[in-house]
Order: structure tokens, then C-alpha cells, then sequence
């Protein structure tokens, strides 16, 4: 067990100095940084939540003027974040380390 245990340390290790893992730990800073980015995402999942409340609701209950609003409004912030510099950098970054741990998966 100390063996595996030895193992899965040096692998730690060997990927916080990968440089997918360094560009993503970065990316992932500035992204949490950016305070106007973070509120648009905070909105954004506020009237995610909202829509999915509305859409819930019994069909006689619902407001289809309200849902288009707010489908409108999702689709909106979900283009300014997209936009953002921060959260493009962030995303080219995840699934850069996300393809590295595919590959560590692959190798276990």
C-alpha cells in the first residue's frame, strides 16, 4: 500500500509541473479574479434557476412572456461570459488538463 500510496504522490507531483496544469491553475486565478465576470455568472445561474421554476410550474400557471425573457436573458449572459477573455483562457486551459487526465486515466 505504501508503494501505490508513494506512486500516486510522485504523480501529483509530476502533473502540478506540467505546464497544462500550471496554465489551468493560472487560468482558473484570473477567472476567479475577474469580479465582473464572476457577477454575469451569478446572474446567470440566478435566472437559470428561475427559468427552470417557471418552466416547472403547471402549463396554466406559466408565464410565456416571463420564460422568453428570461430564456432571452440567459442566452445573452451566456454570450458575455463566453466573450470574456478570462473565462475563453479558462475553458482552452480545462480541457487541455481535462485531455491530461484522460490520458493519466487511460495509462491506470
Amino acid at each position: 500500500m505504501q508503494e501505490v500510496e508513494a506512486a500516486a504522490r510522485a504523480l501529483g507531483k509530476a502533473i502540478q509541473a506540467d505546464p497544462r496544469y500550471q496554465a489551468y491553475h493560472a487560468a482558473k486565478k484570473a477567472n476567479d479574479a475577474d469580479e465582473a465576470l464572476q457577477q454575469e455568472i451569478q446572474e446567470f445561474n440566478l435566472k437559470r434557476m428561475s427559468y427552470q421554476r417557471e418552466t416547472e410550474r403547471l402549463a396554466e400557471q406559466q408565464n410565456p412572456e416571463r420564460i422568453q425573457k428570461l430564456e432571452q436573458k440567459i442566452q445573452e449572459l451566456y454570450l458575455s461570459i463566453s466573450a470574456n477573455a478570462n473565462m475563453a483562457a479558462f475553458e482552452a486551459a480545462k480541457q487541455a488538463m481535462d485531455g491530461m487526465m484522460q490520458e493519466v486515466d487511460m495509462i491506470l
